[in-house]
């Protein structure tokens, strides 16, 4: 497995179209999350606010003309804030995602929309946050793994509040359990993770925090003990200056090299990959 960190290639010219412009509060303002798609061509996202106030998750939908038509899928109140997280769908055409803040004690949410037909959509929480020892604003987005278990992180709470890796398990109908993975410690371990979650083809999963030894940020896995409850962690990488700082997540290629980006640092201090 090796890291790599790789230039800018030329592009051929390409056509920029505007697929479809944000009308403000009623129609949702400052999208700032990458987006989905699902196999009709759909294309599914979030609005930082408006909306009730909170941001909106919407669709857009190709016309066959070459346009395109946007429908408020949920518009958040309380029970969500800041939607800069991208949602992410399962192959029942469910979207997952989660706020930084909002829900019962404003330390974050998980949730889900689930198609109800005519085009309306059904939301449930599936966890509120608590805070310490529970986590503290959830980021990066979740991801949905096999038998429909989500992972995420949350940059604080934690055993030491400086951030975690959860599990929400759907153990009935109606039901979701929250587990900690891990609690980071600080240190070599690293803290306030970011950045969404990658798995790899065994269910393993990878991710970045800031701190670690070098003081900059670290790369870690976490695997699942197959004899016993619970899952070890293992750090990847620790960055050393003039590199560090990541938080943008990771992705793999075909052969098992994970890729990523930092946000500020290396030898311009504009950024690397």
């Amino acid at each position: 497995m090796a890291f790599s960190f790789i230039g800018l290639i030329d592009a051929h010219a390409q056509t920029y179209t505007v697929l479809h412009n944000f009308g403000g509060a009623g129609d949702g303002t400052g999208p700032l999350a990458p987006m989905v798609f699902d196999p009709l061509g759909n294309f599914y996202g979030t609005t930082l606010a408006g909306g009730q106030g909170y941001g909106t998750v919407f669709k857009l939908a190709p016309n066959g003309d070459g346009n395109w038509t946007e429908s408020l899928i949920y518009s958040f109140a309380m029970e969500g804030e800041e939607q800069y997280a991208p949602v992410v769908l399962d192959v029942r055409g469910n979207l997952y995602g989660e706020t930084p803040g909002g829900g019962y004690q404003s330390y974050g949410t998980v949730y889900e929309l689930s198609p109800s037909g005519g085009g309306s959509w059904t939301m449930q929480t599936l966890h509120t946050f608590t805070g310490y020892p529970d986590g503290d604003a959830p980021t990066g987005g979740v991801l949905v793994g096999n038998a429909n278990q989500v992972y995420g992180v949350a940059n604080g709470g934690g055993m030491r509040n400086i951030g975690m890796v959860f599990n929400l398990d759907h153990l009935s109908a109606t039901g979701w359990q929250e587990f900690t993975l891990h609690s980071f410690l600080g240190g070599s371990d690293g803290e306030y993770p970011g950045g969404p979650l990658a798995i790899d083809g065994a269910g393993n999963l990878y991710g970045v925090t800031n701190g670690g030894s070098g003081g900059n940020a670290t790369v870690y896995k976490l695997t699942p003990n197959q004899r016993s409850f619970g899952w070890s962690e293992s750090i990847l990488y620790t960055f050393q200056n003039p590199y560090g700082t990541p938080n943008g997540g990771l992705i793999f290629d075909a052969s098992g090299n994970i890729y990523g980006t930092d946000r500020e640092d290396g030898p311009y201090s504009v950024g690397t990959v």
